[in-house]
């Protein structure tokens, strides 16, 4: 029964820890580096995480900026989020804040460009326990809204 219960911990603590796994380089494919240098030359700082079983994320600063890139095994580069302020957001997605979320502060903010082109904005919003995190189009409109663990 011992060697059971220690069976299925196990198990579980390694689902768990797949979910978002730090990596170090040696064990982030060649593609997927290479991918990320020829794209990302002047980045600095980068920390590599799997965070599906074949989606690959690194953390890095470039020209000043925090970015987050995802690749997968292959190193095809699928998005990359850059954390931005309110003033460098399109003025529809910073009309639509207040305007859906009244009261709310926001917590952080980014605009992620995915591989087809498309921009939306992610921004985490709070207001006293209550949080969410929205992501919106270049239009203002709400594309996701999902309703975050309340502060403590």
């Amino acid at each position: 029964m011992r060697k059971t219960i220690l069976g299925l911990s196990l198990i579980l603590l390694s689902i768990f820890t797949l979910d978002a796994q730090t990596l170090t380089m040696n064990k982030v494919p060649p593609a997927v580096s290479h991918a990320f240098r020829a794209k990302y030359a002047a980045a600095q700082q980068e920390s590599w995480e799997l965070v599906a079983s074949n989606t690959y994320q690194v953390g890095f600063f470039n020209a000043k900026k925090r970015q987050t890139a995802r690749f997968d095994n292959t190193g095809k580069w699928l998005e990359t989020e850059t954390d931005v302020t309110n003033g460098q957001i399109p003025r529809p997605v910073s009309n639509a804040i207040p305007k859906n979320f009244p009261g709310f502060d926001i917590q952080i903010m980014s605009q992620i460009e995915a591989a087809d082109g498309t921009i939306t904005y992610e921004v985490v919003l709070f207001k006293g326990r209550e949080n969410y995190d929205v992501v919106f189009s270049v239009k203002g409109e709400i594309l996701k809204k999902e309703a975050g663990q309340p502060n403590e």
